[in-house]
């Protein structure tokens, strides 16, 4: 019989899952564990939109309330914790580089 994981377990696996997304959604292929190995200024490098954070804060809620059974009021507020603790800068001159690259490139 497979082993119930304890709530410290599921919580875990949740963070991970979630903070993995914000990754994919920001446009860069590496996860969590890959962070071990970036340059420590790593935090300043990677950055995401507005519109990605947005997505990714209504990706963690959803995991968060699936997940780990919290209500959508202590799902936004561990979000925000998330973001504030392990979240990407937000950079809106990211997007703009980008709409002028496929301007450029259109």
């Amino acid at each position: 019989m497979a082993k119930r994981l304890t709530v410290e377990e599921k919580r875990s696996y949740a963070f991970k899952k979630i903070i993995d997304k914000m990754f994919e959604l920001a446009g860069y292929e590496i996860v969590l564990e890959d962070v071990k190995s970036l340059p420590p200024n790593w935090y300043s490098i990677y950055t995401m939109s507005d519109d990605e954070w947005e997505k990714w804060q209504e990706f963690g809620k959803d995991v968060l309330q699936k997940d780990l059974k919290l209500s959508k009021k202590t799902a936004s507020v561990e979000m925000s914790f998330l973001s504030l603790n392990y979240g990407l800068k937000i950079d809106n001159t990211k997007t703009l580089r980008l709409e002028k690259l496929k301007d450029i490139l259109d």
